[in-house]
């Protein structure tokens, strides 16, 4: 190969990314952060519950975070899990954008470290005064299990604007299904189930 074929090749793979790219994406984001309503309401520390797609049977409780910055809303969540078998705790941090959308609340999340994967939870919003519980679905794949798609019912509990937030983290972890550190009533809310005549995952408001 000549000197001046070999250079092209190396301009080739060393070409900057395409000027216009991050205009496009930021096109089609903008078009739908023209579209969303105010969560302002839903701005708050919350307990998320939603069965593990790495650990079989296991519920992941963690903490959550949504806030508002520049008019746009967001959150962060972090997980703190003790895996059988092994020592120490596994922390894993997350952030996501919020849209509010078609009467729906939509998250796109990410793991902040690895960026490996990415995670869409859709929500129901609150209807009633208080605000206690907000249900939805949420996609996700394991990391340890085959990578396989996947899908779960998510149930974020309100806790307020203001909490210690230690205390709420230490009270986050992987829990066993029957676990009675989970309330009853959330265990059956987060259960998965496809009802004969049915051929998706959902889920009711509460």
């Amino acid at each position: 190969m000549d000197h001046q074929r070999f250079a092209e090749i190396v301009g080739l793979r060393r070409r900057p990314p395409i000027e216009h790219a991050s205009t496009d994406l930021m096109f089609h984001i903008e078009q739908l952060y023209q579209r969303s309503g105010d969560l302002g309401r839903y701005v708050g520390y919350y307990f998320r519950y939603f069965y593990s797609f790495g650990h079989a049977g296991k519920i992941i409780k963690c903490l959550v975070a949504l806030y508002e910055s520049n008019g746009r809303y967001y959150w962060k969540s972090i997980e703190r899990l003790q895996i059988p078998g092994r020592q120490g705790v596994k922390t894993s941090r997350y952030s996501a954008a919020l849209l509010f959308l078609g009467d729906r609340i939509f998250a796109l999340e990410y793991e902040t470290v690895v960026r490996s994967s990415v995670t869409e939870i859709i929500l129901y919003p609150s209807y009633q005064s208080s605000l206690h519980y907000l249900i939805g679905v949420q996609t996700g794949m394991p990391l340890l299990r085959g990578r396989k798609p996947a899908a779960s019912i998510v149930l974020f509990e309100y806790l307020g604007r203001s909490i210690d937030r230690r205390k709420a983290l230490r009270a986050c972890g992987l829990f066993d299904r029957e676990d009675p550190a989970i309330d009853a009533n959330i265990r059956s809310m987060i259960r998965n189930r496809i009802p004969e005549g049915n051929f998706v995952l959902e889920t009711e408001e509460v």
